[in-house]
């Protein structure tokens, strides 16, 4: 087993993406594991909102970290939900929501910025 720890944020979420379409489900969707399938059906949706949030100039979120905000955070502690249901969460989330969130990512990554020897990168 690999610590994403070590690995580079881009790589990070490629592999939580592999992990997470990795199950299948039955009836509804369990949360925090999506089939290619329910990604398909939930990515206009997505796709969406993303399109929104730049509208609205907010250009660095991509579909991905939305896709992580609500399996890791907003549906975390629902068991299931219908297509329907997250279809229709998807559209009602708020720029401040996922805002939030980040804002919690960013204070609990084991990344600080002292780590960073180059800081052209953040340029």
């Amino acid at each position: 087993m690999f610590c994403c720890e070590q690995l580079d944020s881009s790589l990070a979420s490629i592999v939580l993406s592999l992990i997470v379409s990795h199950c299948e489900v039955r009836e509804g969707i369990k949360i925090q594991k999506l089939s290619w399938h329910q990604k398909v059906l939930l990515s206009k949706e997505i796709k969406l909102k993303c399109r929104s949030f730049q509208e609205n100039g907010y250009q660095g979120v991509s579909e991905t970290e939305l896709l992580d905000y609500l399996l890791l955070y907003r549906w975390k502690n629902r068991q299931r939900l219908s297509i329907k249901e997250c279809k229709s969460d998807i559209l009602h989330i708020e720029p401040n929501d996922f805002f939030d969130y980040q804002q919690l990512v960013a204070q609990t990554s084991p990344f600080q910025l002292r780590d960073w020897t180059d800081i052209k990168d953040l340029l």
